[in-house]
């Protein structure tokens, strides 16, 4: 098992965290943008919501590297003003531009 570090401080993460974790996203948002398999996988591990976070892919690709070391099972800790705020285990992992 994994533990990855993930930064949450300026407004923008914030607001994404506001959005797309505290408050869980409604699978029909994003089961359009999503391959059959994805679609499949998240609808047997939810009913109707989860939550969601993304990364981008950092400068010459090393968010994008550490990303494809997570898996399933792996623990994700969420830091803003230098304290652990939010805690998660990975579920589900895939890469989607839209």
């Amino acid at each position: 098992m994994l533990i990855a570090v993930q930064p949450c401080g300026d407004s923008e993460a914030r607001g994404h965290y506001k959005d797309t974790i505290a408050q869980p996203v409604p699978l029909s948002k994003i089961l359009p943008f999503l391959s059959e398999a994805d679609k499949s996988a998240l609808t047997e591990k939810f009913e109707d919501k989860c939550a969601v976070w993304g990364v981008t892919t950092g400068k010459n690709g090393q968010n994008l590297a550490k990303w494809l070391q997570l898996g399933e099972g792996d623990v994700v800790l969420l830091y803003q003003d230098k304290k652990i705020f939010s805690r998660a285990r990975i579920t589900h992992k895939l890469r989607n531009e839209q």
